[in-house]
């Protein structure tokens, strides 16, 4: 999804924010301007853990663990589920021991 921007731009709500892990704050714009890097070479993602929580009419919570790039972190995101399809809100990421 990462080298597929338009696709990323079509997710991000108008009004999306991220915390990263090393505790930057990111804006819509910011993570756009970004989302082709791909510093963590050709290993692939592994993700578990997965869990999607219903917290709002509308509104839902997703948490998974990710290892990824030598790391594993926390990751949490805050989806506006629509008609048209559903909006990332929010997301954090949170380094993991």
């Amino acid at each position: 999804m990462r080298a597929e921007p338009s696709a990323v731009d079509e997710l991000l709500a108008p009004e999306f924010h991220e915390i990263g892990q090393s505790g930057t704050h990111w804006t819509r714009q910011e993570i756009l301007s970004v989302v082709t890097s791909d510093d963590a070479g050709d290993a692939a993602p592994v993700i578990d853990e997965e869990k999607a929580e219903i917290v709002a009419p509308g509104v839902v919570l997703l948490t998974y663990r990710l290892e990824f790039g030598g790391g594993v972190s926390r990751r949490s995101s805050i989806w506006r589920i629509r008609p048209e399809g559903p909006l990332m809100v929010f997301h954090q990421g949170t380094l993991a021991h």
